[in-house]
């Protein structure tokens, strides 16, 4: 059992350097905590560009696949074709 002096006494309560070493404990607590917290918003915020990115990407792909697509065939794709024997 630790027996300090202020407990010999029987006085309640913390010391003075036990609230220091309390709050210095705390405040690494918060900072490892806090600096998490910001990377993880920063990989957040880089993630939804990239994912909207690539959305336009994609939609601007299908638009022109589909222009093309129609272009030839408003150009005569079908009468290119070949007849059948």
């Amino acid at each position: 059992m630790l027996v300090g002096s202020a407990r010999l006494r029987g006085d309640e309560g913390v010391t003075i350097v036990e609230l220091l070493v309390g709050i210095a404990i705390l405040a690494l607590l918060l900072g490892a905590v806090a600096s998490a917290l910001i990377v993880g918003m920063r990989t957040t915020d880089q993630t939804t560009e990239r994912l909207n990115e690539s959305h336009d990407v994609q939609i601007s792909s299908r638009t022109t696949s589909r222009a093309r697509g129609r272009s030839r065939w408003r150009a005569g794709g079908a009468a290119r074709a070949r007849p059948r024997s």
